[in-house]
């Protein structure tokens, strides 16, 4: 098993476990079909055209990306799974893991 594997596996299974990652969206190859906000409301909006929108993240004409620090990554690796036209990327920015500070 790949360290990066294990480590997103382990933040699947506890949520006070945190992972920095950046979510990225090809608008080229986007279709709108609205799949990735349909499943994750936290990460995606409709945009421009009904293309996705990375919430909170600079877009211009080709991609539209921001960068998190939570326990959500599963959500995101999810949303990227069912895009039909395999549009987004979800790759994680820091892999390291580290407790959330409550």
């Amino acid at each position: 098993m790949h360290l990066k594997q294990l480590e997103l596996e382990i933040v699947a299974g506890d949520a006070n476990l945190m992972v920095k990652y950046k979510i990225e969206v090809d608008l080229k190859t986007c279709v709108s079909t609205g799949a990735c906000f349909a499943s994750d409301r936290l990460h995606f909006q409709s945009g421009k055209n009904q293309q996705s929108n990375v919430i909170g993240g600079q877009t211009d004409e080709s991609k539209t990306s921001n960068v998190f620090d939570d326990n959500q990554i599963v959500d995101a690796q999810a949303a990227a799974k069912n895009c039909p036209v395999s549009a987004i990327t979800v790759t994680p920015n820091n892999p390291k893991l580290h407790k959330k500070i409550v």
